[in-house]
């Protein structure tokens, strides 16, 4: 890979979705700066990205944005990084989508209702926004899957935390369908990496265009390489039998012999040369 692919950054942003208390203030926190809020830390309602783009600098306090970097696939990513508490006025809301490059559908693995609410709430959402952003699926606060108190507490009204195969087998049905099904917890700081990874993934499309650019192009080289070796050859192979066995060699004729193989390979290059344009 050339430098100058390697120096490629991608600027991209990640909005995140989902019922307040789910984990999503967490979540960008620890990715972010490593701080994970044990007390419930409502976010503000997200202003429009109008108004988030003439800010020079974003209240921490209200995580309504925060600026990271990442790496995927040997990219540098600048993902620029949105909360929300649902509280977005529906322009707002649509004005959100419409920009970002991502969006993370969360939910809490001790909350069943939070991953109802991705299916009946933020999935119509976005389809009814027409924004045609890929999105992602995150379970937060895995952690809790196996506490006994949530255990319990949930019991008393019929459930149970959220189980991996139910939180996919709903993320299956969801329309768009995302793109990815991954889960977290910010307490542990379990998997918190493999969730920008795989919203990297989900929105950086250069990525998969860059490669096939790039593979096409060695392919090209090597046709090129090899062409250019077999008017060699060829040129050697006429020059040596025609002129030095019959002997009757002369600088005119071996000029021509070169301009024989010269011709060759220009006739060859032309007619492949939408090879070399694509």
């Amino acid at each position: 890979m050339s430098n100058g692919e390697e120096n490629t950054i991608f600027k991209r942003t990640a909005l995140v979705l989902g019922k307040n208390g789910c984990g999503k203030t967490n979540l960008l926190s620890v990715f972010k700066s490593g701080v994970y809020f044990d007390a419930y830390n409502p976010s503000k309602p997200c202003l429009h990205p109008n108004l988030l783009s003439k800010q020079l600098v974003v209240d921490d306090s209200s995580h309504q944005e925060k600026l990271s970097q990442f790496k995927v696939e040997e990219q540098r990513v600048d993902f620029t990084l949105r909360d929300t508490n649902g509280e977005e006025e529906e322009d707002v809301l649509n004005a959100l989508l419409h920009e970002a490059h991502v969006v993370m559908l969360c939910f809490a693995v001790d909350d069943p209702g939070s991953l109802e609410e991705v299916r009946a709430k933020w999935s119509p959402r976005i389809k009814e926004s027409g924004s045609t952003v890929p999105t992602i699926v995150v379970a937060c606060k895995v952690d809790l899957r196996k506490d006994p108190q949530v255990i319990e507490r949930l019991r008393k009204t019929d459930q149970r935390p959220v189980p991996k195969f139910e939180g996919i087998a709903i993320s299956l049905k969801l329309q768009p369908p995302p793109k990815f099904y991954v889960e977290c917890s910010s307490k542990n700081d379990y998997g918190i990496t493999d969730v920008l990874s795989v919203a990297a993934k989900a929105c950086i499309t250069e990525l998969t265009t860059e490669r096939r650019r790039i593979a096409k192009w060695r392919e090209t080289k090597k046709k090129l390489v090899k062409a250019l070796a077999m008017v060699l050859l060829w040129a050697l192979a006429y020059y040596y039998l025609a002129y030095k066995l019959g002997g009757r060699g002369s600088p005119q004729n071996e000029g021509s012999v070169v301009k024989s193989g010269l011709r060759f390979a220009h006739c060859w290059i032309v007619r492949n040369s939408t090879i070399c344009q694509q």
